[in-house]
């Protein structure tokens, strides 16, 4: 029979149990302690029986954090929800002992263990990178598209921009696009903002793609003071930015009249039009 313990804080009160691996997290979520788990603590491999014969349920410890915390989880639990944990724990080459994690936070990592027993993780401003940094480390995808809701809730004029560069890092193409839309319909909000200024060329170049030309005045202006500031960062010259920029831009239709009325001169030449080298 295959089976794992697990030691769970609920209130005051230490309640242990035997739980079947074959069922479902949410099964166990459900069927155990339900909505009252406060805290889950892993036994170590004496607690609890055949130990020894069971391979899949060996407990596996890991050194988290700076300070080398350590957090235990079941091998079975782990392989079962992550192919990276399935890779590290499983076969010949299968790491043995302690694993290193110096790059995550203890308490995002506890949470993230957590999230693998219940499926139940609180993710707030403040923790939200640590947590998608770990689901996309550990392909874990429920954790990264619960990620990804939560950031879609967040965007606003004030944190547009840093999402947007959130978005690019991680690879979440839903995310990225939301926030562009957000970017260009509060251009004139958000444009001469600190961290606008700070964007790279590739997100500004995105922007301007999708922009709106209907202040065309305001918009030029703001992107002059952008290619200003990219230019004392790095070596580039403003004449180069204008030229990647101005080529993103979608300029705007105008009717027949309006046009012949704009290029109604001697020197232009509306019938050959070679006047636009067209």
């Amino acid at each position: 029979m295959r089976f794992f313990v697990i030691r769970v804080k609920i209130g005051r009160f230490i309640r242990k149990e035997i739980i079947y691996l074959n069922i479902t997290s949410g099964d166990l979520k459900r069927q155990s302690f339900g909505a009252l788990i406060m805290e889950l603590e892993i036994l170590p491999p004496r607690d609890y029986p055949h130990s020894n014969r069971h391979k899949d349920y060996d407990v596996i410890t890991f050194l988290v954090g700076p300070t080398l915390c350590e957090v235990s989880a079941h091998k079975s639990v782990l392989v079962t929800h992550s192919d990276v944990f399935k890779v590290m724990l499983t076969g010949a080459l299968a790491e043995k002992g302690a694993i290193v994690l110096p790059d995550t936070r203890e308490t995002v990592f506890r949470a993230f263990i957590r999230y693998l027993y219940t499926e139940e993780i609180d993710i707030t401003e403040d923790n939200i990178v640590d947590i998608l940094y770990v689901g996309k480390k550990y392909f874990v995808d429920k954790l990264v598209d619960k990620c990804q809701v939560f950031i879609n809730s967040m965007v606003a004029n004030e944190n547009a921009v840093s999402i947007l560069q959130i978005a690019e890092a991680f690879c979440l193409g839903n995310i990225r696009q939301h926030c562009v839309k957000h970017i260009c319909t509060n251009f004139h909000k958000i444009a001469r903002s600190a961290d606008f200024l700070r964007l790279d060329i590739k997100n500004v170049v995105r922007i301007v793609h999708h922009l709106d030309l209907r202040v065309p005045t305001y918009i030029a202006y703001s992107l002059w003071e952008w290619c200003l500031a990219e230019c004392s960062r790095r070596d580039v010259t403003l004449t180069s930015l204008l030229n990647q920029l101005v080529s993103e831009v979608k300029f705007m239709p105008i009717s027949e009249r309006l046009f012949i009325e704009c290029f109604r001169h001697p020197c232009y030449d509306l019938t050959s039009m070679k006047c636009l080298h067209l």
